[in-house]
């Protein structure tokens, strides 16, 4: 027998009303999250009720999840919205109405989020190593407790791709330091095909923009990067790195209503065909632990969709087991 990965692109079409709504709950339940407000915990439930209702009101959705569960194939759905606040509600957790699963537990469907419906740049990978490009940002004027674990994040990178070592399909660099300087002088060099950044992101409201912690090239002490500043520093005339990954704290935000481009945005506009990124907040541990799985999946030749899913999943148990713990009086979080 056998089935296809078939690609769909859908649109979230939404009324005004209920986009509104969905902000509204999505707002309260990260203020519970990262803020301890004294909210109920069922605003989770509240959020994933509107969201299921959301997706049974598209139809285009509604017929891919009954194609999942009668065809056997594969399904990536590209989801679009123009509003990014949209694109980073947890869909995910929403519950299909065939299977009764939530969206991220239905094994054959893959969901990614675009708010450009631009085609992608064809990269011939053939033909040559896997070139990953590695960039950590970990300034030394940084409190300690904001730096980084740059040291088990880099053992976890190469100790992902070991299996390609073996074989010399990899070669992965290291930028000099965190620095705009060190990643321009890096990308002149080589055409890469990954560049994997770690560092301190956020969304700047005031400013309108995301923008990146960088490092100093000659201090080491912090600067703080714009995301259209860091999109220019990655492009070369003659190459367009495929995939950007940014295991960095909102990356993936940004307000195009209000012409708020994030750090992910700007990379997308600028041509990198895929970017991975962080909608919110993320602790160290779930960083390093995410990017070790995705990479897993990248190094044993499955699809980009399937190595994030993993990953994601990783980084959910993860949080269940200390969950778990901190419920049974063990090691807090």
């Amino acid at each position: 027998m056998v089935f296809f990965m078939i690609f769909e692109k859908i649109t979230l079409n939404l009324p005004s009303e209920t986009e509104q709504d969905l902000k509204a709950s999505f707002k309260k339940a990260v203020e519970f999250l990262e803020e301890k407000a004294r909210l109920s915990p069922t605003i989770f439930e509240e959020l994933k009720e509107k969201l299921t209702q959301a997706v049974a009101n598209n139809p285009e959705l509604i017929a891919v999840l009954s194609q999942i569960k009668s065809s056997g194939d594969f399904y990536h759905v590209n989801l679009f919205h123009p509003d990014t606040e949209i694109l980073n509600l947890p869909w995910e957790i929403a519950i299909d109405p065939a299977s009764k699963k939530p969206l991220n537990e239905i094994d054959r469907l893959f969901i990614s989020k675009n708010c450009l419906e631009t085609p992608s740049k064809e990269q011939n990978l053939k033909g040559g190593p896997l070139k990953v490009l590695v960039m950590i940002s970990s300034p030394k004027d940084v409190q300690v407790k904001g730096r980084l674990n740059y040291e088990k994040e880099e053992r976890q990178i190469l100790k992902s791709f070991k299996p390609l070592y073996r074989s010399g399909e990899v070669q992965i660099d290291f930028t000099d330091n965190g620095s705009l300087a060190a990643l321009k002088r890096k990308i002149s060099q080589n055409n890469y095909h990954i560049l994997h950044f770690t560092g301190h992101g956020n969304f700047d409201e005031e400013k309108g923009e995301g923008r990146l912690l960088l490092e100093n090239d000659l201090s080491l002490n912090s600067e703080s990067i714009g995301a259209n500043v860091f999109a220019e520093a990655v492009l070369k005339p003659s190459h367009t790195i495929p995939l950007v990954v940014l295991c960095s704290c909102k990356t993936a935000q940004a307000n195009l209503e209000k012409g708020m481009a994030g750090v992910t945005i700007a990379l997308l506009q600028k041509g990198v065909p895929s970017v991975v990124s962080m909608g919110l907040s993320i602790l160290d541990d779930y960083a390093t632990s995410f990017a070790a799985t995705f990479y897993d999946g990248i190094s044993q030749k499955t699809t980009i969709q399937e190595a994030f899913k993993k990953a994601c999943n990783t980084v959910k148990e993860e949080e269940a087991k200390n969950l778990h713990k901190a419920n049974l009086g063990g090691v807090p979080m």
